[in-house]
């Protein structure tokens, strides 16, 4: 069974999702976006957390 925040996946709008009970699909992010905010995030935990940066 689904968590309730799960986003929700419609085979009529492929590659889109929606957030339980919401009515407004949006656009998934492509792997390579994916990527993309996962380095960033990582970079900037580095860069706060192990650089000590403000």
């Amino acid at each position: 069974m689904p968590h309730a925040t799960t986003p929700r996946h419609d085979d009529a709008h492929p590659g889109k999702c929606t957030e339980p009970g919401g009515s407004v699909f949006e656009t998934q992010l492509t792997e390579g976006a994916q990527r993309r905010a996962g380095a960033a995030c990582i970079d900037a935990f580095f860069q706060r957390y192990l650089a000590h940066d403000k």
